[in-house]
């Protein structure tokens, strides 16, 4: 997808950056301009760089709707960062970064009551943001939450923790590495309700097509699968300021 076909950007002030384990960091950002996006999806965030250009990266959105700020969460290795990054761990309280957006199909919708979320790690991102958004509105749709990690990045505990106190019926299926979301570890916990449940997955792209796999063999229903894949943009992910969109 061509960035000139995404709305124009939102304009967002950088409120502060917490580092929530070793090398991952919350960004936390407030819009200056009107912005709206359903929990669970993306956008393309443009920050400026040190040589004068602006770096695009896509993330998931963190936050619901309802915090009324706007984040995302990604691993930074100081040492070893990209000039994206760099300039992310730099940004002042204020600085101004843009948002194109929102993109993904990976947000609740009307009559579908039953899913179930399969992340690794940092895949967590958009399902926090569904989670709390449920949270807020005390939604009654089952959820079931597979997430692979280990005592270091099962993020958000706190979070979902917290969730499920308020939500009757969300679960939890903690997988510790080196085990995995297998087939039959789906169907133990699904049983019946296995092909009437709606599936999100998030993650790598390998893991991403290696959930695919396993629940296309268990005979769930393609429909039944959604992913967020990151659309490609046709240039550059950094551009002067010149080629930059305007605003």
């Amino acid at each position: 997808m061509a960035i000139k076909h995404l709305a124009l950007p939102v304009r967002l002030a950088f409120k502060n950056k917490q580092e929530i384990a070793k090398n991952v960091y919350a960004f936390y950002f407030t819009a200056t301009t009107p912005f709206k996006w359903k929990a669970g999806q993306h956008g393309f965030f443009e920050v400026p760089l040190a040589n004068g250009k602006t770096g695009r990266r896509p993330f998931s959105i963190s936050s619901a709707p309802e915090e009324n700020i706007i984040a995302f969460t990604t691993r930074i290795n100081p040492e070893h960062a990209s000039a994206f990054k760099q300039s992310l761990l730099k940004l002042k309280k204020g600085a101004e970064v843009k948002l194109r957006g929102p993109i993904g199909p990976l947000h609740i919708k009307p009559g579908d009551k039953k899913y179930a979320f399969l992340a690794t790690g940092i895949g967590i991102t958009p399902f926090r943001s569904i989670i709390k958004d449920l949270s807020g509105k005390k939604a009654e749709d089952k959820i079931t939450l597979f997430y692979v990690g280990n005592k270091d990045n099962h993020f958000f505990r706190d979070d979902l923790s917290e969730a499920k106190m308020a939500l009757p019926n969300f679960s939890i299926e903690y997988i510790y590495k080196p085990e995995r979301i297998t087939g039959h570890s789906i169907e133990d916990v699904l049983g019946l309700e296995l092909k009437e449940t709606t599936f999100f997955l998030s993650g790598s792209s390998i893991k991403v097509k290696s959930y695919r796999r396993t629940l296309q063999g268990l005979g769930v229903p393609r429909k039944q699968i959604k992913s967020d894949t990151f659309y490609h943009i046709r240039r550059p992910n950094i551009i002067s300021k010149k080629q930059a969109p305007q605003t």
